[in-house]
């Protein structure tokens, strides 16, 4: 089962109808949680396996694991409705977290989802990288290339990927960032 799948079969039903409100406001409804660890990765990954590489990651967190800001549990319905993919509800949530864990799948290659290598690219101008506070753990899909190019990124929606483009492209020097920041973690961790 794929996460998308567990969205719109668990998560989506489950939150339909309520406004503001994600899954996990809606089970920790009298204390709602800031997150510590954000966490990026890409929706059509397994389930199962996006779940065992975060708990082998935050396990053994002592004294214990961080309250961690997963965006499939963390926003509400409804689609998009801020003006710029860097005003998005998760930089905010990323700004506040003191680490940010990039999962990888086999079924799905982070490095060519434009959301995820988008947010590699704020965690990168927000320091992660540079501090040491970026884990990156899964599987990575065999055969894949080290160098990533952002024109060879997908999302999920077009509407998705000319909005994310546009920004790069409205961001002198930011395109090229991205692809150097997501290829530099790429081949740093990859194994």
């Amino acid at each position: 089962i794929l996460v998308r799948e567990v969205v719109d079969q668990i998560v989506q039903p489950a939150i339909a109808g309520l406004r503001n409100c994600g899954y996990a406001r809606l089970l920790n409804k009298g204390s709602p949680l800031l997150g510590e660890a954000f966490v990026s990765h890409a929706w059509d990954g397994g389930f199962v396996a996006f779940a065992q590489a975060v708990f082998q990651v935050f396990q053994a967190w002592q004294p214990v694991p961080p309250n961690l800001w997963i965006s499939f549990l963390a926003l509400s319905p409804g689609g998009r409705n801020w003006t710029s993919p860097d005003k998005a509800p998760w930089v905010e949530a990323i700004q506040r977290a003191s680490t940010v864990l990039l999962v990888r799948n086999p079924r799905s290659d982070v490095y060519k989802r434009l959301w995820c290598v988008f947010e590699l690219f704020i965690a990168s101008n927000l320091g992660f990288l540079d501090r040491g506070a970026l884990r990156v753990h899964g599987a990575n899909v065999p055969g894949t290339s080290r160098r990533v190019e952002l024109r060879n990124c997908s999302t999920s929606t077009e509407q998705d990927k000319e909005w994310l483009f546009s920004y790069f492209q409205e961001h002198p020097g930011s395109w090229e960032e991205a692809e150097k920041v997501a290829s530099h973690v790429h081949t740093t961790f990859f194994r």
